[in-house]
Formats: structure tokens, C-alpha cells, sequence
């Protein structure tokens, strides 16, 4: 169910990306200083790798594949990447992000719906506890995908599998 909860987060969120910031750092010039450079290559990268797992994943939902649990390393990558790139457009901005209704960015405001990047920005804290925390898909991957043992709960009363054979007993 939870595999399920994020591809649909995925898929419904409109906000801003690298692809959006890029162009609209090069019309104002900002790609000429190298740091700023540097930055935005290695985050329109990573976006574009976030992007094509995106695709993939919507094309096994289009075929009726059941979620795995590549929705949560495409959650793990996805939401701290977004927090950078937030981030880093924030910085950015400057003085200019510190007033209502300025766009530093040109023409990028209407590129992702109704979303702003000030209100993506004050929003990103939460993108990486919606759906289950990092550490959740992370164990979720090392379950599912490295095969590794469970991770042991110190407050179970033994094994999951006994839990589960004593609640079919009671029923």
C-alpha cells in the first residue's frame, strides 16, 4: 500500500525542477560563475536520473505491474534532491527571495502550476518524512532489493512469522 501511496506522491507533485532552473539561470548569466555552474550540472543530472526512474516506474503502473520497491528508492534519491535543488534556488535568489511577489527567475513562476518556488522551498522539510521516512526506504531496500534480514524489533514478543501464526490461531 505504502509502494502504492508513492508513486501517486510522485506522479501529482508539480514543482519545480532543474530542467525550470537551468534556462532561467543562464537568461540571467549566473551559469558564468563556476560554483554556480558546477551546482546546477550536477543537480540537473541527478533530476534527470530521478526523472527517467520516474518514467519507468509510471510505465510498469501503465502495464499493470504491482509497485516494488523501486517507488522507494526513487522516494530515498527524489526527496533530498529536491531539497537541494530548493536549497540552492533559494540561495539563488538573494535579496530578491526576500520579497513577496519578485521573480528572480524569469518567466519560470507559470513552468509548474500553482506552486511557487517559496512555496515549494518552505514546504521542502516534509518531503523527506511523507510516505515513510530515509530510513524507512532504506530498510524497505534492504529488505526488498539486498536481500538483507529484517531488522530486529526490540518491542516483538518473537518472530514476525509466529506473531502472524498466533493472530490466524485467535481468529
Amino acid at each position: 500500500m505504502l509502494q502504492s501511496e508513492r508513486m501517486m506522491i510522485l506522479e501529482r507533485q508539480a514543482k519545480p525542477t532543474a530542467r525550470d532552473l537551468v534556462p532561467s539561470l543562464k537568461a540571467i548569466g549566473r551559469l558564468n560563475e563556476p560554483g554556480v555552474r558546477d551546482e546546477a550540472a550536477r543537480l540537473y543530472i541527478e533530476g534527470e536520473m530521478i526523472r527517467l526512474m520516474n518514467l519507468r516506474a509510471m510505465s510498469d503502473q501503465l502495464n499493470a505491474k504491482r509497485p516494488g520497491p523501486e517507488a522507494a528508492a526513487i522516494k530515498m534519491i527524489g526527496a533530498p534532491h529536491d531539497q537541494r535543488l530548493l536549497d540552492f534556488a533559494k540561495k539563488l535568489q538573494g535579496q530578491a527571495g526576500m520579497v513577496a511577489g519578485e521573480s528572480p527567475f524569469p518567466g519560470l513562476e507559470a513552468s509548474f502550476g500553482e506552486a511557487t518556488w517559496d512555496a515549494c522551498f518552505w514546504d521542502s522539510p516534509t518531503l523527506t518524512l511523507r510516505a515513510g521516512s530515509q530510513e524507512l526506504m532504506r530498510n524497505v531496500i534492504g529488505e526488498r532489493v539486498l536481500g538483507l534480514p529484517r531488522e530486529l524489533d526490540p518491542s516483538a514478543k518473537g518472530d514476525w512469522t509466529e506473531n502472524l501464526r498466533a493472530l490466524g490461531k485467535a481468529a
